[in-house]
């Protein structure tokens, strides 16, 4: 009997946990149709929104434990994985090939435009106003110097755009997560070695768009072969 009562309370509250972590869940599903009307009605944006949630029952009031070891901070790897192939899969789907296909001159120019610009403002200020290393500021600035799929993709959708803007957006905000992840590395490793390359930066760039060139076509390919044959299945629907 006693190790039955010293196996309940630990039970009970990891029961706690998932209910809590399911009722949040829900919370911000339900959160997120409120956010999306408050869209259509006001054109202020449901991803603000729903980051201001977080702020308010994370940081802000404490509601929910992110804590070190909570189950928040567990799952929430899964989770935002999840949602970003989501959107990502979304994205593409809206995505018109021909129209990106013509948009890519322009998408490639303006991002690396972009990036360079913005990466290369924010590692000045940082290392003259701040007194930062130059390297570290400069691997500050590569971090934040692309928009973020996720967030453009999920704003653009529900914008009133031409086909071409919403193609050139999207390609941009996929294009400079490629030149955030591989500008980062470069320096890293210039860091480490003290070597600079810009062979190795363009077999990663070229490694990465090839990589994922070959495997979008074969993926493409068998999804074009069995979706006939899935698609009047019960369950086709979730595919």
């Amino acid at each position: 009997m006693a190790s039955g009562n010293k196996f309940k309370p630990g039970l009970q509250i990891n029961l706690m946990a998932v209910v809590e972590t399911f009722f949040l869940i829900a919370f911000t599903i339900f959160f997120g149709f409120i956010a999306s009307f408050i869209f259509e009605k006001t054109k202020v944006s449901h991803v603000i929104l729903l980051m201001a949630l977080g702020f308010a029952i994370g940081p802000v009031l404490k509601i929910v434990d992110y804590s070190q070891g909570a189950i928040i901070q567990q799952i929430s790897p899964l989770v935002a994985s999840i949602a970003l192939i989501i959107l990502l899969f979304g994205g593409g789907l809206n995505l018109n090939i021909f129209d990106a296909s013509r948009a890519f001159p322009k998408a490639a120019v303006f991002t690396t435009a972009v990036f360079i610009a913005s990466s290369g403002l924010t590692a000045i200020a940082l290392a003259v106003f701040l007194q930062w290393n130059w390297l570290h500021a400069l691997l500050f600035g590569v971090v934040i110097g692309g928009t973020s799929s996720e967030i453009v993709i999920a704003m653009i959708e529900r914008l009133k755009l031409s086909s071409e803007i919403k193609s050139i957006l999207t390609l941009e905000s996929t294009l400079t997560d490629v030149l955030c992840i591989i500008s980062a590395f470069a320096i890293v490793e210039l860091a480490k070695t003290g070597n600079f390359s810009l062979s190795l930066i363009g077999n990663s760039l070229v490694g990465a768009f090839s990589i994922a060139i070959v495997i979008g076509l074969a993926a493409a390919g068998l999804w074009v072969m069995f979706l006939p044959s899935l698609s009047n299945s019960r369950y086709g629907y979730m595919l």
